[in-house]
């Protein structure tokens, strides 16, 4: 009866909360949010909870993050095992417990956006960015900003960032059909002064993991790259090369496109036992496409509705001009 009770007198209150009121106040613009939360997600020091979801797996990861210098952070699943992704500064080390195994890469995984001034004015021209007004996320008070694509190659978002820090509490990503396809949210979050180093070490003893390490090409060996990507969806640039060495004498080329939202790779490698052609990966936000072209497998992996990815390794081509360049390099190389 309590309960009923309190329906009838703050009903309208629980129908419509504080977002309802946000349209009164100023909440400040959108560009400036997000330039805001980019810093934030470099420049503070936290220790948090979050809950992953992209349709298939739901998934429960500790974040502690220390903004150094040098910036630290270690991720850790709360499910299962327990697997682990430590970084310092550029290098990162993802740990395996179940098959005692120990990546090492210099990519920084993606649990938030990283993008300066330049990269937000441009996103002007492909989404339309608006505050929608205030919530509440992990008990803290936070803004909610609309990030809606202007076509359908690429995803829109909605984004809950934190009032005091503007660091992102709760994410959902929005395919071209107006569907969640992706949810990041925090259900615990503690600003620190101080990270002490114990918090950012692997529980594991790594010396008993096997060490499998992905670098790429030394950065002063430089080699064109004969290859280029004839389509893209608007506005997105080429924002790194890395050339692999594989066995044998054999590479792998990883273009990296972003247009400051989304990110996608393109692959390039020896076709070798072809393998699957066509889709390649689906799951929640992310697809896959592979082809063979030219004796090379080229496979597209990235952030993107199907049909974009799809289309961008479609469109791949051996560039006459750079394949010469690239041949007459590797003749004169000591």
């Amino acid at each position: 009866m309590v309960g009923h009770g309190l329906m009838r007198r703050f009903g309208l209150l629980l129908l419509f909360p504080l977002t309802a009121l946000a349209g009164q106040e100023d909440l400040g613009d959108a560009m400036n949010w997000l330039s805001k939360m980019a810093r934030a997600a470099h420049e503070r020091s936290y220790d948090g909870e979050f809950v992953y979801d992209d349709g298939e797996r739901l998934e429960t990861l500790r974040i502690t993050h220390d903004a150094g210098p040098p910036e630290r952070e270690r991720i850790v699943s709360l499910n299962g095992v327990g697997r682990e992704v430590i970084r310092d500064g550029e290098a990162v080390q993802c740990v395996f417990p179940e098959a005692r195994k120990v990546y090492v890469d210099d990519q920084v995984p993606r649990f938030t956006f990283s993008f300066d001034d330049e990269d937000i004015a441009r996103l002007q021209r492909y989404y339309r960015l608006q505050v929608e007004g205030r919530d509440r996320v992990a008990g803290r008070p936070v803004v909610r900003i609309r990030v809606e694509a202007q076509d359908e190659y690429r995803y829109g978002y909605r984004l809950w960032l934190d009032e005091e820090t503007a660091l992102l509490l709760r994410s959902e990503l929005i395919d071209p059909q107006g569907e969640v396809v992706e949810r990041l949210l925090f259900t615990r979050l503690e600003l620190l002064d101080r990270v002490p180093d114990s918090a950012l070490r692997s529980r594991f003893d790594l010396s008993e993991f096997e060490r499998i390490e992905d670098r790429p090409r030394p950065p002063g060996i430089s080699v064109p790259v004969p290859w280029q990507v004839a389509w893209l969806p608007e506005g997105f640039q080429l924002t790194e090369q890395r050339i692999k060495a594989l066995g044998e004498g054999g590479e792998v080329i990883q273009l990296v496109f972003g247009d400051g939202m989304s990110l996608v790779s393109v692959f390039i490698e020896p076709a070798g036992e072809v393998g699957v052609e066509g889709v390649l990966l689906d799951k929640g936000a992310v697809h896959g496409y592979a082809l063979v072209q030219e004796g090379r497998r080229i496979t597209v992996v990235g952030e993107l509705p199907a049909e974009a990815v799809a289309r961008i390794a479609r469109s791949v081509r051996l560039d006459a001009v750079a394949h010469a360049d690239s041949s007459a390099t590797a003749a004169v190389a000591p």
